[in-house]
């Protein structure tokens, strides 16, 4: 594994070929860290055309000569920066995430709103762990509250570390992720789920008032609507949380 691209390769072919059955036909299809096209040479029996974006250059290389012109293009750049193409219909993103990115790549993800219809690909277990995790369960947090309010989040399974080169120290997961048309703002929605799981170990109470300001309105608001002052953010329902985010707004 490269130290700069923190990214291993999918390479077992029985794996490969779970994760791609998993992949619905597509006209159009973006593929984020193609790698030496282990995924890609799959996607295309699947998706039409396929626009793949890759970082190393001899990687892109390699890719150019796998995809033909007229199935698809690779460009080679940096996908944490490059911005997501905008077209007519929103499209399907599949993608062996680099671990160093892992965490920027998802929140790009939920802010690319219309854009991408589905997001399928490869994540540490450990955050497919978290992204899956329901109200009550320790591993719940911010990025569990964020997908399960943006849209419907699924892990299909878990790919054993063995199924990579280099072998990583970490099992990985093969995740799916459906957006879902909502009202919320996101950069608002992200600064309150950053805000409230910041110490998951205070009570929500101290989290929403961890300056000292408005903890008696705070306080006050918990009695009115029943909540504990002793309650932690990842005891409380998705639509629990989302009625204080709806009046942490208006503070």
């Amino acid at each position: 594994m490269s130290p700069k691209l923190s990214q291993v390769l999918l390479k077992d072919e029985n794996w490969i070929d779970r994760c791609i059955s998993t992949v619905p036909p597509a006209r159009f299809g973006l593929e984020w860290a193609c790698g030496s096209g282990a995924l890609t040479v799959s996607l295309l029996d699947r998706w039409d055309y396929l626009f793949g974006m890759e970082l190393d250059f001899s990687f892109c290389c390699q890719l150019k000569k796998i995809v033909p012109q007229d199935r698809g293009s690779i460009i080679c750049t940096d996908i944490k920066n490059y911005p997501l193409p905008k077209l007519d219909q929103p499209y399907p993103l599949v993608g062996n995430l680099p671990y160093h990115l892992t965490g920027p790549l998802l929140m790009k993800i939920l802010s690319a709103g219309p854009k991408i219809s589905r997001f399928q690909g490869l994540v540490q277990k450990e955050v497919g762990d978290r992204l899956k995790a329901s109200p009550g369960d320790s591993d719940f947090g911010s990025l569990s509250l964020l997908y399960n309010v943006c849209g419907q989040i699924k892990v299909h399974f878990a790919v054993p570390a063995s199924a990579f080169f280099p072998e990583p120290g970490v099992d990985s997961a093969w995740i799916d992720f459906i957006p879902e048309p909502n009202s919320y703002n996101f950069d608002k929605l992200k600064m309150f789920a950053r805000k409230v799981f910041q110490q998951p170990r205070k009570t929500l109470l101290n989290n929403l008032a961890s300056s000292g300001e408005n903890k008696d309105f705070w306080r006050q608001w918990f009695v009115e609507n029943d909540l504990s002052p002793t309650v932690r953010p990842h005891q409380l329902p998705v639509e629990t949380m989302m009625e204080v985010f709806e009046e942490w707004q208006k503070s």
